[in-house]
């Protein structure tokens, strides 16, 4: 499945939580997936999610050539 283009295969409001660990930053378009992780979550469901610390610009955040989306403190 692709989150970027594909809907997650369950009905709106579905999950009571949903997690994503080190997965967005290898996504082009993870406003995408975040919506319809947004879909599928409960009103007051949760959502947890990871990834990599950019605090260094030469770090692991940044070395990693599939990390094509790194969320700093100002990612909005």
């Amino acid at each position: 499945m692709d989150i970027e283009t594909e809907k997650i295969p369950f009905p709106d409001e579905y999950f009571d939580l949903v997690t994503s660990i080190e997965t967005l930053e290898h996504l082009y378009s993870p406003l995408k997936a975040l919506k319809e992780i947004s879909r599928v979550l409960k009103p007051l469901g949760l959502f947890y999610m990871t990834a990599p610390n950019p605090i260094y610009k030469d770090g692991p955040a940044f070395r990693d050539p599939t990390h094509v989306s790194v969320f700093t403190k100002n990612s909005g």
